[in-house]
């Protein structure tokens, strides 16, 4: 399965601004936090931030970004695994480095969860899209 994004940004190409602004193009590459995408037929580098990133067919909501508050403030975070109501999600600190939550959709409370027992669950382990990952813990092990 291919997997596309949707850009959310206004696009500079070759010094010229072009109105992709919601239009879904292919990944062709994903590397950290950075993307790839096949913009008709030229490769562009876009933030994953500035990317709406749908990761699978059967299911919307992998992929979506959000905003969490955390650590004093409102953090970026994406939704890379589901179980049920349940959803595990990355959020980014202000320096790069990341954490794992597991929330619910129903209400505010969430739980920490570290990258190497969110590998080893029976839960999350099969079901994180590990190319949706920043993967840049604070301390401890990456996925």
């Amino acid at each position: 399965m291919k997997k596309k994004a949707k850009i959310l940004i206004d696009v500079i190409l070759n010094f010229t601004e072009v109105n992709l602004k919601g239009e879904e193009f292919n990944i062709t590459e994903i590397v950290g936090n950075r993307v790839t995408l096949d913009v008709n037929g030229r490769k562009v580098d876009f933030l994953k931030r500035e990317l709406k990133i749908s990761a699978t067919q059967d299911n919307e909501q992998i992929g979506q970004s959000l905003i969490v508050f955390r650590n004093q403030g409102d953090r970026e975070a994406v939704i890379i695994a589901q179980h049920e109501d349940t959803f595990l999600i990355e959020y980014e600190m202000p320096r790069g480095t990341t954490a794992l939550n597991i929330i619910n959709e129903h209400d505010e409370e969430y739980k920490k969860i570290t990258y190497l027992k969110a590998k080893n669950s029976k839960i999350w382990g099969k079901k994180i899209d590990s190319e949706l990952l920043i993967n840049n813990p604070q301390s401890g092990e990456r996925f």
